[in-house]
């Protein structure tokens, strides 16, 4: 197959293949008719006139047709060029056979540097090469279209997220199927649907994950879990007296404590745990392949974190008390409801054993 780039398009279409056919046929009944036109020895003349301008009309014909399907090719090559959308030609490996020009100012690569090479290899890195490659050889078997999204990088290694049309060209000149890409640069799309995913799975004060993630997050979890035999454990977590922080010092007081408790929970915990604000002082952690022993460890840990005074944005410090309740799964439930209701009930007896703990102490002192 000879490569394009683009021109002329016109072999790329049926009526390129009929062209040549009719143009082969026009070349064997017109060149022996002027040959023996003019080597006939013998005959009349008239006769020799009639087959002479016969073979002349039949080579002017073929000259003119010739230079239609030129200008055509030459149209058709500059509209493509023109086409504003990158357009890619490729052939059942996946090879580029055609390249315009806004393809080139996509993706950086000049139309005589990309021929016969694989689409995949420079377009796609390693992991998606063979994805790519195996769509391809798929779509040219089937013959249908396609549309999929890719992750793309320029020829100075620019990541670029595209959507791409596959469509299937069959009776190309050289009667094998040809493939042609429409792609389209949806990078700045998919981040601000990326941003608007991140606003509504985070907690805007600390950063953390909101109780939607957290709850989506949590069932996946325990599937997981009951999936590999591993164990699974969550922490379920409460401030102590928070209510009196904000009374005393102000809401802004309270945010500092919140957004401080947050950055010591996450310098607890490991890089794959998920640490989520559910509440108003209320936290839980997802620990999985971790076991209840273990739980309680980190556990005593957090406790430790919270052990150095809390500095106030008004130059207060306080000491702020924390609670936590543990459940594992799947002693303390089979479902994520479950081991947060189990979780919930351990946070809330240790958090009245401090209060009794607390009253008895006052009784002793007085």
């Amino acid at each position: 197959m000879r490569p394009m780039a683009w021109g002329p398009a016109i072999r790329l279409t049926r009526p390129a293949t009929m062209s040549r056919r009719w143009i082969g046929a026009v070349q064997v009944v017109a060149i022996p008719m002027a040959y023996a036109a003019v080597a006939q020895p013998s005959g009349s003349q008239l006769s020799v006139m009639v087959l002479l301008a016969m073979a002349l009309l039949l080579l002017f014909c073929l000259w003119r047709y010739n230079l239609q399907l030129k200008r055509q090719g030459a149209m058709m090559t500059q509209l493509l060029d023109h086409t504003p959308t990158p357009l890619l030609v490729l052939d059942p490996k996946g090879r580029i056979q055609g390249w315009n020009r806004a393809a080139t100012r996509l993706f950086g690569w000049e139309p005589d540097s990309v021929m016969n090479e694989p689409v995949a290899k420079l377009l796609c890195a390693e992991p998606q090469q063979r994805r790519l490659t195996g769509m391809l050889s798929r779509l040219a078997r089937e013959g249908h279209s396609l549309e999929t999204e890719q992750l793309n990088c320029t020829r100075d290694g620019q990541p670029l997220h595209c959507q791409w049309h596959l469509q299937v060209m069959a009776g190309t000149v050289s009667e094998e199927v040809l493939i042609l890409a429409t792609v389209n640069d949806i990078t700045e799309q998919k981040a601000v649907e990326q941003n608007w995913v991140r606003l509504a799975s985070t907690d805007p004060l600390t950063g953390l994950a909101n109780r939607r993630h957290f709850q989506s997050h949590c069932r996946d979890a325990v599937l997981r879990s009951q999936e590999s035999g591993a164990p699974l454990t969550l922490l379920y977590l409460d401030l102590d007296d928070f209510k009196l922080v904000n009374d005393r010092f102000g809401h802004e007081a309270g945010d500092a404590v919140l957004a401080e408790v947050a950055k010591r929970l996450q310098g607890s915990l490991r890089l794959h745990d998920l640490l989520a604000r559910i509440g108003g002082d209320e936290f839980v952690i997802v620990l999985e392949e971790t076991d209840f022993e273990r739980a309680e460890q980190l556990a005593g840990r957090i406790k430790q974190a919270f052990a150095r005074a809390i500095t106030l944005p008004g130059g207060e410090r306080i000491h702020q008390g924390i609670s936590i309740g543990l459940a594992s799964s799947p002693a303390d439930g089979s479902d994520a409801d479950a081991l947060i209701n189990a979780a919930d009930r351990q946070m809330y007896q240790a958090k009245q054993g401090k209060l009794l703990a607390l009253s008895q102490a006052n009784e002793v002192s007085a």
